[in-house]
């Protein structure tokens, strides 16, 4: 037993002792790389749940001046649909907002990034695992 198991098991116990096992799992079997984009695109749910929670069900998008007389705002100049605001220094969570204007691609979060990346990776994690098992198969 590793001396980092041991250190786990005696601050933890046995809650320490189950996680320590299943990332001896996830390392032995290779089903961190199935994980991966699941825990990432995880985060981006998360982080925009959370933004949405602390701002009373609307989302702060980050506009300039420009964007602003353009775009048609509905009710009293702040909303923009049903679920984005205009982010002021009234709404929470900012960083985790709108923030990143990709021009065509739209205003996205970090959340949005997350779950695009998660996405991404997705679509190579079933490939790269099975010839991960297939090296390792033949390795030993």
């Amino acid at each position: 037993m590793t001396m980092i198991t041991t250190m786990i098991r005696g601050y933890f116990g046995w809650l320490g002792l189950f996680f320590s096992r299943v990332s001896v799992l996830l390392r032995v079997t290779g089903l961190w790389i199935i994980l991966l984009p699941i825990a990432i695109g995880t985060i981006g749910v998360v982080s925009n749940q959370v933004v949405l929670i602390a701002n009373h069900d609307k989302f702060p998008v980050m506009v300039n001046e420009y964007k602003r007389s353009t775009r048609e705002l509905r009710g009293d100049d702040s909303m923009m649909d049903n679920t984005h605001c205009v982010m002021t220094n009234k709404t929470h969570l900012n960083f985790l907002a709108d923030i990143f204007d990709f021009k065509s691609e739209g205003i996205e979060s970090i959340g949005d990034i997350c779950i695009d990346f998660g996405s991404w990776l997705w679509m190579f994690a079933p490939y790269v695992w099975g010839f991960e098992v297939v090296r390792r198969l033949f390795t030993r």
